[in-house]
């Protein structure tokens, strides 16, 4: 029997953001690491990360305006 495999990308963008924070002195780094106990899983897991980052990229560029 086939079996669904869905992993939580909004979950794992969410957590590993709270590794780093932002302060008077600037950004401090983090650490995120990742467990693989299912191989499918976290190859979609990779490909929802990476979609909803190059969307992030090209919401930022057309809405952002750079001053000079």
């Amino acid at each position: 029997m086939d079996q669904m495999i869905v992993s939580d990308a909004t979950g794992y963008l969410q957590a590993s953001g709270r590794t780093s924070r932002m302060y008077a002195g600037g950004l401090s780094k983090g650490l995120s690491i990742v467990l693989v106990d299912e191989r499918r899983a976290f190859k979609h897991l990779i490909k929802k990360v990476n979609k909803n980052i190059e969307g992030s990229i090209k919401t930022c560029i057309n809405n952002c305006r750079i001053s000079k």
